[in-house]
């Protein structure tokens, strides 16, 4: 009867316990997006449907005709501009817009998770895509968590931030062309650390000051203003243009402790 029981038991662990893509223990899946669908699933996502002011963002308009679910993957595209600047870009992410804090949250994700997602980003100098967290809070306490920013113009870089309430940042030369295949990217955050990779590699772990507000995804595929961080080499050549980012899937576990 034990061993009855015994396996039982170890079934049911097994529907709720998954292994993430990278090997690490498992985890308890509680939130994800295969993009198996022919249209983004609106009760997750909000996608950003004007031009936004910020400096990062003077040579972009965000347009949501740029956002598609095409093949099993999330497309976000940039293309030649509409709305009187240069390009038109994608945003996504699991909150709307409109004032801050937000007025609509999605999906947020307190201490301690692990989230993963596979993408692959797009060649090109000047572009810049991006996978970060934002959390749901006053400007005083807000914590930016980027997973991954790259740019087109240094694509072997692995490129991870915090700002916020904790500072630091960290950028891993691969060795490879990151924009020629799809690859796991990740993030463990937890209220006094988090930590960033892809695929089996560590871009970097940094310290955070006993924090425990949920923190909100956000997808972005622009082009950085020529002469910044982000715009490096830029603008792309035309060529480069259209360029698309994919992401495969998006998932999220709660680690244990």
């Amino acid at each position: 009867m034990r061993s009855v029981v015994f396996v039982v038991v170890a079934l049911i662990a097994a529907a709720f316990f998954v292994t993430p893509s990278s090997g690490v223990p498992p985890q308890r899946l509680v939130w994800s997006d295969e993009f198996s669908g022919s249209v983004l699933d609106s009760s997750k996502w909000w996608v950003t449907p004007w031009c936004s002011s910020s400096v990062d963002d003077s040579y972009i308009c965000f347009n949501a005709a740029n956002c598609v679910v095409r093949g099993g993957s999330l497309v976000l595209r940039v293309t030649a501009g509409t709305g009187g600047r240069p390009y038109d870009a994608c945003r996504v992410q699991t909150f709307r817009e409109g004032g801050w804090p937000p007025p609509e949250v999605k999906a947020q994700f307190p201490p301690p998770v692990r989230v993963e997602a596979r993408i692959k980003f797009a060649p090109g100098a000047g572009l810049w895509g991006a996978f970060w967290f934002m959390s749901n809070t006053t400007a005083a306490a807000h914590l930016e968590l980027d997973v991954q920013e790259f740019r087109g113009a240094v694509p072997r870089e692995d490129a991870c931030h915090v700002h916020g309430v904790a500072e630091g940042g960290a950028v891993v030369d691969t060795g490879q062309d990151l924009s020629a295949d799809f690859h796991v990217y990740w993030v463990e955050y937890r209220s006094s650390s988090v930590r960033f990779g892809i695929d089996g590699l560590t871009c970097g772990s940094f310290s955070l000051p006993n924090y425990s507000a949920g923190e909100m995804i956000r997808f972005t595929h622009q082009v950085g203003p020529p002469g910044t961080w982000g715009g490096v080499g830029g603008p792309p050549p035309a060529s480069s243009i259209p360029a698309e980012m994919f992401v495969d899937w998006v998932r999220v576990y709660k680690l244990r402790g």
